[in-house]
């Protein structure tokens, strides 16, 4: 189908015919937004430590945890949430992109049959919809 170069990241970055924001531009500004609140909470959390900051940030990574957790059961694909700090959480979106890049290249064929796009073109669509699950579990896990 195509070399690696063609499509490297494309699967969630080429831009939607009516210019609207892919599901990767989604994501990434709820991944802002999240680390955001989250640094405001930490600071919070740090000048009172038993305070509902450091809760709220527990809460967060809880959260998300389980959404993506939900979201490998679901989709029956598996992508790795980095959640020891907030400032690991925007590596989430940069190994999205190299997986499913990656995982698109394992998965072409030289002169495909029509099960094989039929397969491909669903788990394709399982990934589009993992990112926005996760577009909207960022917001809605968001502290702030």
């Amino acid at each position: 189908m195509y070399d690696d170069t063609d499509y490297y990241g494309g699967v969630l970055i080429d831009g939607n015919c009516d210019y609207s924001n892919t599901p990767k531009q989604q994501m990434d500004t709820a991944i802002d937004s999240f680390q955001t609140d989250m640094a405001s909470e930490e600071a919070e959390c740090e000048e009172y430590p038993l305070g509902s900051a450091c809760d709220a940030m527990s809460t967060a990574f809880t959260c998300m945890t389980d959404a993506v957790s939900l979201g490998e059961d679901t989709y029956s694909i598996s992508f790795s949430l980095p959640t020891s700090s907030y400032h690991d959480v925007a590596a989430f979106s940069g190994s999205l992109d190299t997986d499913s890049a990656n995982w698109v290249a394992s998965n072409e064929y030289e002169n495909p049959t029509s099960d094989q796009l039929t397969s491909l073109s669903s788990d394709l669509n399982k990934i589009y919809n993992f990112v926005n699950d996760m577009s909207t579990s960022y917001s809605g896990c968001d502290p702030g």
